[in-house]
């Protein structure tokens, strides 16, 4: 087996000799690779300035996927704008230069699948197609970048589709939850990359147009290519497809701060009517992707949810919560660790809030043993490891690195910074990271009405006795003042 950088040699001479044999020079350079396996390798290629790709050539199965990914989100939107950009990738993923239905009925007739989405600060684009099917994946992509048509009618149908999709979110108590969680985080009302349905009915198709145009397609993008394909042959089809490039791009780095410190230390208590459960989150703010301590993190929310005699076990056997999780999430210049709960309503939120503080502090004077540890790394390594033996979610994880941190292979290398992490680097992280002041609170209870159903019960009995002695007292004067007929 060669080693990496006899292969990132192999590629700068590849792209050199097609340098020499072609009439234009593509303007494809070599980034770097890293392993992903003793087999896999990926290779980070700059095509042009708005253009990056990661390609990992995989024999063992017979379809490749091509994933798109533009470094702009909802997030990245104005507050009273949102929803403009995921209208926008509806358009883009569903039409191109094609008729309506008709690149569906393309990607369909020709054995593959597509799907696109939008993230807080990422766009993308996905197909899968046979391995025989690579130039039609690069024209489709082509056509979007450089044709995608505006047409009324289609706009109009896809209107409908995503207010279709803003009505079925807008029940989700726990979606709304995630848009008052991330309306804290970046100092807006809500963040919703849905948009209102007021706000959606009104965007015309020359507002996604000029998105598209002077915004969007300003933007760096990578594309990631992971199957069975030839490299050299990736590398000159991306770039016939892209010689010209687009010399307007509007290239942003990672905002280094936190884009709201004022919610920093704070706690928010909202209570709600029409909730069924409570809902309780803590998160505290955590160094981003590419950090050297992010991968400590990973390992410490594995500790807290092992599956007997941990953080998450007491509270379930416990009852005080009906799901109890940890999750770590990196954006753009942070990371955050939270717990996450749903809560029974005669739960009390001190119950949980008081759980996790004495977790915290045991590991934080005591540590973690050697035992409890390896398990947790050991579990966090599996976890990854099954995602990367999805090439779907591969590809994703090179795009989010892209996006969030510039850097499409981070992912790769997380692994190997797992493997660094030492026991001693737990207690560490928390006596740094987990305290108050970086923290955010946020519980959801329900309101209690002004008068209960036992009230309401006293009430009406008050009432129906008052109710008799006033009709008698009533009645008597009726009889006394009654004259004879």
């Amino acid at each position: 087996m060669p080693r990496v950088s006899d292969m990132a040699k192999t590629c700068v001479y590849a792209a050199f000799i097609v340098c020499i044999g072609t009439v234009t020079c593509h303007a494809y350079r070599l980034v770097g690779s890293e392993a992903l396996s003793d087999a896999l390798v990926a290779h980070h290629y700059t095509i042009n300035a708005n253009l990056d790709a990661v390609i990992v050539v995989d024999p063992t199965v017979p379809t490749f996927e091509y994933q798109t990914f533009y470094a702009m989100g909802y997030a990245d939107e104005p507050e009273h704008e949102q929803g403009k950009l995921h209208f926008l990738e509806h358009i883009i993923g569903g039409v191109g230069s094609y008729p309506p239905g008709g690149l569906a009925e393309l990607i369909g007739s020709s054995g593959g699948k597509y799907h696109a989405a939008i993230g807080i600060h990422m766009t993308y684009f996905t197909m899968r197609f046979p391995s025989d099917k690579l130039a039609l994946a690069v024209e489709i992509d082509r056509d979007r970048f450089y044709s995608t048509l505006f047409d009324k009618e289609f706009v109009d149908k896809e209107r409908q589709a995503v207010l279709t999709e803003i009505s079925g979110e807008s029940t989700s108590s726990s979606r709304r939850f995630s848009r008052y969680f991330g309306g804290l985080l970046y100092g807006m009302d809500n963040l919703d990359g849905l948009g209102t349905p007021g706000f959606v009915e009104k965007i015309e198709p020359g507002d996604l147009k000029q998105l598209f145009h002077n915004v969007l397609r300003r933007k760096r993008r990578l594309v990631v290519v992971i199957g069975d394909v030839d490299l050299e042959d990736v590398l000159t089809k991306l770039a016939e497809a892209y010689r010209s490039g687009n010399n307007r791009t509007d290239e942003t780095s990672p905002e280094p701060r936190f884009p709201n410190p004022d919610v920093l230390g704070e706690r928010y208590d909202v209570k709600y009517e029409s909730l069924n459960r409570s809902r309780f989150k803590k998160a505290w703010r955590i160094p981003g992707l590419g950090h050297p301590d992010y991968a400590s993190f990973l390992v410490l929310a594995a500790i807290l949810v092992r599956p007997s005699n941990s953080l998450r076990s007491s509270l379930l056997d416990s009852q005080i919560v009906n799901t109890f999780s940890v999750w770590t999430a990196s954006y753009k210049g942070f990371g955050l660790i939270a717990c996450n709960a749903v809560l029974p309503a005669v739960t009390s939120m001190s119950a949980i809030e008081v759980a996790i503080e004495k977790e915290i502090q045991r590991v934080k004077s005591h540590g973690v043993t050697e035992d409890e540890f390896s398990a947790a790394l050991n579990r966090r390594l599996r976890s990854l490891y099954s995602e990367f033996y999805n090439r779907s979610d591969m590809a994703y994880r090179f795009g989010q690195a892209f996006a969030l941190a510039g850097d499409p292979l981070l992912y790769p290398r997380i692994f190997s910074q797992i493997r660094r992490v030492r026991v001693n680097d737990i207690p560490r992280i928390v006596r740094e990271h987990l305290v108050e002041d970086n923290s955010i609170t946020l519980s959801w209870t329900i309101k209690e009405p002004l008068l209960t159903s036992t009230d309401f019960f006293v009430i009406a009995i008050v009432l129906f006795g008052c109710g008799g002695t006033l009709f008698a007292i009533i009645r008597a004067v009726r009889k006394q003042t009654q004259e004879p007929i």
